[in-house]
């Protein structure tokens, strides 16, 4: 199984691609197929190989935004890897807003997630980043149901809702199961509470 791992910095991108089976518990235990960072992303963006912690090579690359960093990265994966989005069978995006609850990788439960949106405001820039980045993933991940509801989360935290509401209901028609429906359910109920909430203030006055 491959496993990409993107880190997303200030201004920098780290992605690596891990081939490991079942019963390697952490990423040292497999065979590291690539690993990139891309450095200076909307100023001089340059893309380093990495051998271990050693430079083993740079080139230039455009990246405006972490976007199009991440399609950079894709496309540099299949070209110079041979490593094609078809060869990933899991993808992973460190987001830095799980407080002191989450220190360690953790399966997504609707529980788990509800407590990680609990903490989105200790890393509004962070989260910004992230969600550029998987942008680029949206039209490999078009029929996943947790792409969405995580895509709608981000985007509702930068209060973007109208593209939030569309990201949610799109969850809620590839949910696999009522617990997920009503999970996604519950966030719409949040960005309407709070559409209405200017207007109720108004009526009161």
């Amino acid at each position: 199984m491959n496993v990409l791992v993107m880190n997303p910095g200030g201004n920098s991108l780290k992605a690596e691609v891990i081939s490991c089976t079942p019963t390697q518990a952490f990423a040292f235990e497999g065979k590291k197929l690539a690993s990139v960072i891309l450095e200076g992303i909307g100023k001089d963006p340059c893309l380093s190989v990495m051998e271990g912690k050693k430079t083993s090579s740079t080139e230039p690359m455009p990246a405006k935004d972490y976007g199009e960093a991440a399609a950079g990265i894709f496309s540099w994966l299949e070209e110079k890897k041979h490593i094609a989005p078809r060869d990933l069978q899991r993808a992973g995006i460190r987001v830095v807003h799980g407080g002191t609850r989450f220190s360690q990788a953790t399966k997504i439960t609707p529980e788990v997630e509800r407590q990680i949106h609990s903490f989105e405001r200790l890393a509004p820039l962070h989260n910004k980043n992230a969600l550029e980045l998987i942008e680029p993933l949206a039209e490999r991940l078009s029929n996943y149901f947790h792409f969405f509801g995580v895509r709608g989360a981000f985007l509702m935290q930068l209060g973007r809702n109208d593209e939030a509401r569309v990201a949610f209901d799109r969850a809620i028609a590839l949910a696999n199961t009522s617990a997920e429906a009503a999970h996604i359910r519950m966030h719409l109920d949040r960005l309407m509470r709070d559409s209405q909430a200017p207007a109720n203030k108004i009526s009161k006055k």
